[in-house]
């Protein structure tokens, strides 16, 4: 036995099964695994043999290659230059599923994303490249390798590339994340340009590269596919995160462009609304998927995917039940690990169908929100799940079949084995041979009594490039199996064959959705005229109106006909449903043709038309026409009516609607007139859609109107103080120009000096007036120190130093700012101190010597610190000198201070801990919300418990700029005319960046200003929460949050 071996049976042995109801439990070395009642689970490798597995694929002879990292975190920047990443080739030597041998099978990768065997190739996404690697005289050492796609971009976090997988019809699928710019040369379309995300394919020679979807999504991971030749896909960031909703598996339809909505999807044809996910898994960083052949399991488990999640430490099953064209999912976790460094990355099948689940440990750290402490000598390792009872399958692979002197008859009848890898190995030997081997296919096409069979005759098919092939595949149209004529769609469509329109053209109308909706892809995809009357007559089948998946496959392939002519008809005299289908299709078609196929004149009358969905499509093609907005001026008043009638949901799609049309001054003048309506209903109509424009520009005709409403009511609790905030709300959400904010000085102030509204909303006021806030009277100064020093909320506190920080503070003013050091919290610090740096003198010693009695240095900004020492007076070089030093220490001291708060917390009490999450002293929904309640400034936190331990919660809540979660990273922007705002940056569309520099302020950036942009080190979350709550409340939170899964 080799050592491999003694060390494996070592982990294997502790390994034991605990019935627990409908579960059973299964004890290993780092804790406990917990799978449904009636499986069990087993160490497949394990160090040495590997030590961080992150994806894994077999080969024909049942050897595994693994992708493994080795264990660094350090810039990608840095990696790509060294990089230090592996693949193993292991081998399971005597069949009892414990892998047992190993060799380097290629090193010096990057870090890798994902892997796939394919005709004698191991394939490895390294970002940003695919490699291809071929190990010719089968020693398990790859002796070639050469870049098969270079993506030429690569981001901080890596996620530019994730796959290849190797698709039903032979395509070789893969995703793109992050969001760099690339180009391709599309067929018709040379010079295409995307900073989207997608997925794309392409043959395995990269010709014929395409997108298949477009999405806003962070990091698209995994794609699997039915055997109807529908495609899932694992994403994380599908949604801006809220309601507990974050990441996802989505139904990905050709053409299909999904969230989350920001501007990288500007200039991607739509077919309306962003198409919604199939299933949402929370903030599950979903990675590896695979769909199961049912092979082991029997027919519970055929048709279900499996998904890994990095953060929740599980790996969920979901059911698919057919809805319309598309699917319901049910989804419940199938394996869950009780331990915090249990991170599952893959999940493939076996060829007896276990399923072999990879958890890559505790290395990873880079650009993750779970993993705050890199732990590369946490390691993973490789489990197998089976299923009790199973009959073990013979030859599961078919090693044993004399595949060299087998006839083309006997290879054709392999696609009828009961054993998935035999049929799949049959499949690629038929498509190698080619041409002659497509009678033979055929012959099973035609007398095949089994649908399943049928499905994988048309799959080999496809994957043969022979006019033979394509009239063979076209017969499968006319199946009496509707899951047969879908895949048959799928064939044609992939080769646009264009003697196909006729059949095709009646399934479109006629047949069941699912096979309708594959017919419509294939249609468009055919890009001929005469495509457009099927497509039209399908679209005018009222039944089917409220089925998306469908609508958007004929919509979209209407826009690829390109045929502008045939859809006019349609737009004059067709049934409601066709008019909307034709009116987006039309609009979006654009970009193919040499201008624009729509004019006002075609669209404007449509914003009043009877039937809502047209109504509602002429009004989004409009909000795409920025243009024409003032024609649609006079209809403002019924948009804003209706909303008064609408729920919640409808009410927002409304001023969604609205929004993009804002920058138009007749129709920002028509939202501006509500605003004087004497019904209260409109009026909040009216803010609801200036709240939901975000110009580049305030219109002018706002800014009159909102300080009217704004104006200080006499009586604080009223009505009238409630809509003045409201009004003030709206402000502080437009970029107001200086000559804008100058104009409101004034009434910010009367508004102060009153003291009848909210204490929020006078600081929202006042920091209204950014460079504009000028010189403060004493008073004001005053009660912006006592709020910034003494204040309960830590997002008030933030916003009086904000507003301190913007005014022009005389000689007088900033010695009681200086004063006030000693008291304030880092955050505060960090905003007050960059202006006594500059002015310099006795107030800036004050603040040095009224930091160096204060913890809060610790935590400010050292480049800050640095910047006030030098300009320190010099006979006050030596209390530079102190502070400097002290901040070491207290750095160096941080670690041990947060241990000893962490071991000293009572019990907490997660009901009293809702009431702090709730209440005024920690004011944490003014930034996070739970269920849609609370603000959105930072991370949702609905599902914070699933993913974060108490130690983690805590180090957050008291540490808030130890780590950052994804997508809410601090930045400095800096402009070109020298100016900098440091903050959270939210892009937007129409080319604008949306900056959170604190609690209360956003600025938005227009990007053609935009000089620079680099990461920041400080986070918007108030520091000092170990001192504003006690102990108990600390435990308290802690122990709500942890409740939150």
């Amino acid at each position: 036995m080799t050592p491999l071996c003694r060390s494996l049976v070592v982990v294997t042995t502790v390994l034991m099964a605990v019935a627990s109801g409908q579960a059973a439990e299964f004890h290993v070395d780092s804790g406990v695994v917990t799978v449904p009642d009636g499986y069990t689970i087993e160490v497949a490798a394990a160090a040495p043999l590997v030590e961080r597995p992150v994806t894994i694929d077999f080969d024909e002879r049942g050897r595994l290659y693994v992708t493994e990292s080795s264990g660094t975190n350090i810039p990608v920047a840095e990696q790509v230059k060294n990089p230090t990443h592996r693949v193993f080739r292991l081998e399971d030597s005597d069949g009892d599923g414990r892998f047992d041998r190993r060799t380097v099978y290629a090193e010096g990768l990057m870090m890798p994303e994902g892997s796939l065997w394919y005709r004698g190739s191991l394939y490895v996404t390294a970002p940003p490249e695919i490699w291809k690697f071929t190990d010719a005289d089968d020693d398990g050492v790859a002796e070639s390798r050469e870049v098969w796609f270079d993506a030429q971009t690569l981001t901080g976090c890596a996620n530019d590339l994730h796959g290849p997988y190797l698709g039903r019809d032979g395509r070789i699928y893969w995703c793109k994340g992050a969001f760099a710019e690339q180009s391709y040369d599309l067929p018709g379309r040379p010079g295409w340009t995307t900073r989207a995300s997608h997925i794309f394919r392409a043959r395995d020679d990269t010709n014929e590269l395409e997108p298949v979807l477009t999405g806003g999504m962070d990091n698209p991971v995994d794609v699997v596919f039915t055997p109807e030749g529908e495609r899932i896909m694992s994403c994380t960031f599908l949604v801006h995160p809220g309601g507990g909703e974050r990441d996802g598996l989505i139904h990905a339809l050709y053409g299909g462009v999904y969230g989350k909505d920001h501007g990288v999807l500007d200039g991607h044809a739509r077919t309306g609304p962003l198409l919604p996910a199939l299933a949402h898994l929370g903030p599950a960083a979903p990675c590896g998927l695979h769909r199961h052949s049912g092979v082991g399991h029997g027919e519970a488990l055929t048709g279900n995917l499996f998904t890994t999640s990095f953060n929740l430490r599980t790996v969920f099953r979901t059911e698919l039940s057919p809805a319309g064209a598309t699917f319901t999912p049910e989804t419940n976790p199938f394996l869950q690990a009780d331990w915090v460094d249990f991170h599952p990355t893959d999940v493939i099948e076996d060829a007896d169908g276990s399923l072999l689940v990879v958890d890559t440990g505790g290395w990873y750290k880079l650009c993750c929100p779970t993993s705050q402490l890199e732990k590369p000598a946490v390691l993973g390792a490789i489990y197998r799940v089976r299923r009790e009872g199973t009959t073990p399958i013979a030859d599961p692979r078919g090693i044993a079949l004399d595949w060299q002197g087998m006839s083309l008859a006997g290879l054709a009848a392999l696609l009828a084995d009961p054993r998935p890898a035999v049929v799949a190995r049959a499949t690629d030997a038929l498509a190698r041979i080619g041409a002659a081997a497509v009678p033979a296919v055929d012959g099973v096409l035609a007398r095949s009594a089994s649908p399943a069979v049928r499905q994988q005759a048309l799959w080999t098919l496809t994957r043969i490039d022979s006019d033979e092939a394509r009239r063979a595949a076209r017969a499968g149209l006319g199946d009496t199996d509707a899951d047969v004529r879908q895949t048959a769609c799928h064939v044609v469509g992939l080769h646009r064959d264009a003697a196909a329109l006729e059949p095709l053209g009646k399934l479109v109308v006629h047949d069941a959705a699912p096979v309708a909706r594959a017919a419509a892809e294939a249609l468009g995809r055919l890009g001929l005229s005469e495509a457009c009357a099927p497509l039209l007559a399908a679209a005018g089948r009222a039944d089917r109106a409220d089925d998306r998946a469908l609508d958007h496959s004929i919509t979209y392939a209407l826009i690829e006909t390109a045929a502008p002519a045939s859809l006019r008809t349609a737009l004059a005299a067709g049934t409601a449903e066709a008019k909307r289908a034709a009116l987006v299709a039309l609009d979006q078609m654009a970009d193919r043709l040499s201008g624009p196929a729509l004019s006002p004149m075609d669209v404007i009358p449509l914003c009043a038309d009877e039937d809502a969905s047209v109504r509602d499509a002429a009004w989004w093609v409009a909000g795409r026409h920025p243009d024409w907005s003032a024609a649609l001026a006079d209809k403002v008043p019924a948009l804003l009516r209706q909303m008064t009638t609408a729920v919640e949901k409808d009410r927002g799609t409304i001023a969604a609607l609205l929004a993009p049309l804002a920058a138009n001054q007749a129709v920002a003048g028509a939202v501006a007139a509500a605003i004087d309506d004497d019904e209260k209903a409109i009026r909040a109509a009216a803010l609801e859609a200036m709240r939901a424009a975000h110009p580049t520009a305030t219109p002018p005709s706002w800014v009159g109107v909102l300080a009217h409403l704004a104006a200080s009511p006499s009586e604080r609790d009223s009505a009238a103080a409630a809509e003045s905030g409201e009004a003030i709300a709206v402000l502080a959400g437009l970029p107001l120009s200086k000559v804008e904010q100058a104009v409101f000085r004034p009434l910010a102030l009367e508004i102060e000096a009153a003291g009848t509204l909210a204490p929020r909303a006078i600081l929202q006021a006042l920091g209204l007036l950014g460079e504009a806030t000028g010189e403060l009277p004493d008073v004001v100064v005053g009660r912006l120190l006592l709020i910034t020093t003494l204040g309960e909320s830590p997002v008030d506190r933030n916003a009086a130093a904000t507003i301190l920080a913007s005014a022009t503070l005389p000689e007088r003013a900033r010695l009681r700012v200086g004063d006030a050091f000693a008291k304030l919290g880092a955050q505060e610090a960090t905003l007050l101190l960059p202006g006594l740096v500059k002015e310099g003198g006795e107030p800036l010693v004050r603040a040095v010597e009224g930091l160096s009695q204060s913890e809060a240095s610790g935590f400010v900004r050292r480049d800050l610190l640095e910047a006030a020492v030098q300009g320190l007076p010099e006979e006050s070089a030596a209390l530079g000198a102190d502070l400097l030093a002290k901040t070491d220490a207290l750095v160096a001291s941080e670690r041990a201070a947060f241990e000893k708060l962490l071991a000293s917390l009572p019990e907490g009490d997660p009901v009293r801990g809702h009431a702090v999450f709730a209440g005024k002293t920690g004011s944490c929904t003014s930034c996070h919300a739970m269920a849609y309640v609370g603000g959105r400034i930072g991370p949702d936190l609905s599902h914070i418990g699933a993913i974060r331990t108490p130690r983690d919660l805590l180090e957050a809540i008291v540490r808030p700029s130890a780590s950052f979660v994804r997508s809410y990273e601090p930045a400095i922007v800096v402009t070109d005319d020298g100016r900098s705002f440091q903050g959270v940056v939210r892009e937007e569309a129409g080319g604008a960046l949306a900056v959170q520099t604190s609690a209360t302020v956003v600025e938005r950036v227009p990007r053609e200003i935009v000089e620079s942009i680099e990461p920041g080190r400080t986070s918007i979350m108030p520091q000092g929460y170990d001192k504003l709550l006690s102990a108990q409340d600390l435990a308290d939170l802690v122990a709500f949050l942890h409740r939150a899964k």
